[in-house]
Formats: C-alpha cells, sequence, structure tokens
C-alpha cells in the first residue's frame, strides 16, 4: 500500500512554516518539533488547527486527519486551564510584591525599572539559607524579574 505525500502550511503567532501530510495526516509530533509548542506550554495543553475559513479539522491520537495537500491551516493552542492559574498567581504575586517599591510617578533612568528593583530588593530580603535552597519563592521571584526585565526594559 502507498501513502500519499503532500504538504500543508500550518501558521501560529507569526510563523508559518510547511508540515508534510501522509493519506491527509498531520501529526502533532511535526508541528511540535517546528513550533516547540512543548517547550512554551505546559500540563495538558491541546493543539487544534482550523482550515481558512475557519472550520476545524478533525483530530485522533496522533495528530490531524483530512487535511489537502496545498492548503493553509491556523494553529490554536487550547491551554491547561491549571497552569494557567498558575502562571496568574505568579504573575499577579510578583507585580503586588514589586508594585510597593513603586510609589507615585516614577521615570526610571535607561537600563532601570522600577518593579525589576523591587523584585531584586524582596530576593536581597531573603536569607541565605533561602537563596541557597531555591525553594518556590526564590523560583517565582526570578521567573518574574526575568519577565519583567524581557518584556519592560
Amino acid at each position: 500500500v502507498k501513502s500519499l505525500a503532500g504538504s500543508v502550511i500550518v501558521k501560529f503567532n507569526h510563523y508559518k512554516s510547511s508540515f508534510p501530510i501522509f493519506d491527509g495526516r498531520l501529526t502533532f509530533k511535526s508541528i511540535d518539533d517546528e513550533y516547540c509548542i512543548s517547550f512554551a506550554y505546559k500540563g495538558n495543553f491541546r493543539l487544534h488547527i482550523n482550515d481558512v475559513n475557519g472550520q476545524p479539522i478533525p483530530e485522533n491520537a496522533e495528530g490531524f486527519v483530512g487535511c489537502k495537500d496545498g492548503e493553509i491551516y491556523h494553529l490554536i493552542i487550547e491551554e491547561d486551564p491549571v497552569e494557567v492559574a498558575k502562571s496568574e498567581q505568579k504573575f499577579s504575586s510578583a507585580q503586588s510584591s514589586s508594585s510597593s517599591n513603586c510609589s507615585g510617578p516614577v521615570i526610571p533612568k535607561k537600563g532601570q525599572n522600577c518593579k525589576v528593583n523591587g523584585i531584586t530588593n524582596e530576593l536581597k530580603g531573603m536569607s541565605l539559607d533561602e537563596l541557597r535552597e531555591r525553594g518556590d519563592k526564590y523560583k517565582e521571584l526570578i521567573e518574574a524579574r526575568d519577565l519583567e526585565e524581557i518584556l519592560f526594559s
């Protein structure tokens, strides 16, 4: 039995890549290998694709079925609600802990970020044992500070 091969384009955010299909099947693995979805999303996330008319493409355990050679599809990621809640909690915790250090209108000097400074001060306030242990609070603060620096500095 000979498989029919082809390719499709899958768009995701600003990405637009070609993927092989066999007998109209596009695997989750091929999408993950290209777009590193499992690196960026945690927990029980799900992948879906829609055609250019917004119609969902059927799925099975390995991927999508019924894809047509040469067509364009849009990738949609359904995030794990538990992981989303964890991220929101970490972010709001870090924001509230650092926002107390930013009173009034603050115009930071170039390369400075008031929230980053607040989170750094909170890290400096931890005991040596807490820092050596690198527990949950430490990890949350480091993650929040890194995000703040990347996104807002």
